[in-house]
């Protein structure tokens, strides 16, 4: 099954599980809620937090196999810059044998945004709706909003928990610099054409290793990338070509990275050598 027909499907079994989405003050399975440090030269210190109960996920921008994607809209702050929510490093994990991409703890995503007019409070507003899952996953729907007063005294605290998530954060990739990817190829296959990694790690470096890839824009879902072989600081790293857009070339786009060594992670952009054009 194509990649996008399987995603619509999980979304319909999705619905049938609950009616309606789970609004943040009827559900005590999780909370979201914003965290602010205060205003530093016109920066706002911020994060959206997403505490999560023992035992329940929640998931990356790019879910996986058995994910539901989030979606987290700014547009209705003003005051302020484009907020641009970031994303901690995620984590691999199976459900009812899929593999989902997320956090299976708390986690607190920073905003990133300043004050246009430093001198003058802006307002922050965020409408959030994730998956969150446990036994079954449900849809989880939040409205979250704040006042940016650029005189209000720094939280040192909140200031804390901001600067820990920030460095969960993948940081971009230097060229020359391990870990990286060095090449994507395609390799054709009896079931059907493959995205073939070359990844350089660290020399000696013995920490667990991952990888993930996203698409061009948000209507790629791409298959997350499983190890096919390591030798010394060479990885090889497959997924199958699906999930594209109708009609959008794999040859020549540009696919988003994220490699995992241990508790560092870097980001990078990798333009693939050569493929076949989605049916």
């Amino acid at each position: 099954m194509h990649r996008l027909s399987l995603r619509l499907s999980l979304l319909l079994t999705l619905s049938t599980l609950i009616a309606s989405p789970a609004l943040a003050e009827d559900n005590d399975k999780a909370a979201v809620h914003l965290v602010l440090a205060g205003v530093v030269d016109g920066r706002v210190d911020a994060g959206l937090a997403i505490d999560l109960p023992e035992g329940w996920k929640t998931y990356w921008r790019a879910p996986g196999d058995a994910g539901i994607p989030p979606s987290i809209e700014t547009e209705a702050s003003s005051g302020l810059t484009r907020p641009m929510v970031r994303f901690p490093t995620p984590e691999r994990f199976l459900e009812a044998d899929l593999t989902a991409i997320g956090y299976t703890r708390s986690v607190v995503l920073p905003i990133d945004t300043a004050l246009t007019d430093p001198k003058r409070p802006g307002e922050l507003d965020v409408h959030v709706m994730i998956g969150l899952c446990h036994d079954i996953c449900v849809p989880f729907e939040a409205h979250v909003r704040a006042t940016i007063d650029p005189t209000a005294p720094r939280d040192a605290e909140a200031a804390a928990r901001l600067a820990a998530a920030r460095a969960r954060l993948p940081v971009a990739h230097r060229a020359g610099s391990p870990p990286a990817v060095e090449s994507v190829a395609v390799e054709a296959g009896a079931e059907g054409p493959k995205a073939v990694v070359t990844v350089a790690m660290p020399e000696g470096d013995a920490t667990a290793h991952d990888l993930f890839v996203e698409g061009p824009t948000p209507d790629w879902a791409l298959p997350q990338p499983t190890r096919r072989g390591a030798g010394g600081t060479r990885e090889t790293w497959v997924f199958p070509v699906d999930g594209l857009p109708k009609g959008v070339a794999f040859a020549g786009s540009t696919l988003a990275f994220t490699i995992k060594a241990g508790d560092r992670a870097v980001e990078q952009s990798v333009r693939v050598d050569a493929g076949p054009v989605a049916p």
